[in-house]
């Protein structure tokens, strides 16, 4: 259905190429959420830990969407929005998805107003395999 750039590092599990190795409820994170985006909505995903480390991958199309988790989950937000504003100028018109772990109303209204980005999500990694499908489907219309 979409391709979706996963750039984060703040589920590191994530980022990983396969399960392989994983145990335990790393494991079924994992997969779980992969099995939800991937086989079950049919959505690619092409993660990343950052934005440097996706174009470093050296991905030539455009995402469809894009994930990101540039704010730290705790302290100065500056430093992520300055990532934020990296990742919508290096994809100005691509629907932008900012998962964090932060419900501050001012980090929100500063990410979907200043940046204009599709979504603020604050779901947690055993949420994400039943929301995000939504958020990222809300994005694309």
């Amino acid at each position: 259905m979409a391709t979706v750039a996963l750039l984060q590092n703040l589920f590191r599990v994530l980022n990983r190429p396969s399960s392989d190795g994983l145990h335990g409820l790393e494991q079924q994170v994992y997969e779980n959420f992969y099995e939800a985006l991937e086989e079950a909505y049919n959505h690619t995903i092409l993660a990343a830990k950052s934005l440097d480390d996706y174009l470093a991958q050296g991905h030539t199309l455009t995402p469809d969407v894009v994930i990101c988790a540039p704010i730290p989950a705790e302290g100065n937000p500056a430093p992520g929005l300055v990532e934020l504003q990296r990742i919508r100028d290096t994809f100005p018109d691509t629907p932008i998805i900012v998962w964090s772990t932060r419900s501050e109303d001012s980090l929100r209204q500063t990410c979907l107003e200043d940046f204009d980005c599709a979504a603020y999500y604050t779901g947690t990694l055993l949420d994400a395999p039943e929301t995000l499908p939504t958020v990222i489907d809300e994005a694309l219309t």
